[in-house]
């Protein structure tokens, strides 16, 4: 049980890291922001499945999923993205 708590809490360390350096950029609109937003998002997820898969309450690693996901999604609007500038390029978002 303790290799897992290590095993979890160094990436856990290293994502609540990326997420302050993105609350900050965020905040003040710097464009390396949008990609620690989505890092720390996606890092997230990956952290509540492997919880999921080492037998850790389901219904808590659901809300950290579906938070991770919100983040995602709005991070990639078109709306955001142009805050951050982030443009798409090419026909598809015409």
């Amino acid at each position: 049980m303790v290799g897992v708590l290590l095993l979890l809490s160094g990436p856990a360390a290293i994502t609540g890291a990326i997420e302050l350096l993105f609350a900050y950029g965020a905040w003040t609109l710097r464009s390396w922001a949008w990609v620690l937003g989505v890092v720390g998002s996606a890092l997230a997820l990956l952290q509540a499945v492997i919880a999921i898969l080492q037998g850790y309450l389901v219904a808590a690693q659901i809300v950290d999923i579906a938070i991770a996901l919100a983040i995602l999604a709005y991070l990639n609007t078109s709306t955001v993205r142009h805050a951050f500038g982030r443009e798409r390029s090419g026909a598809a978002d015409q």
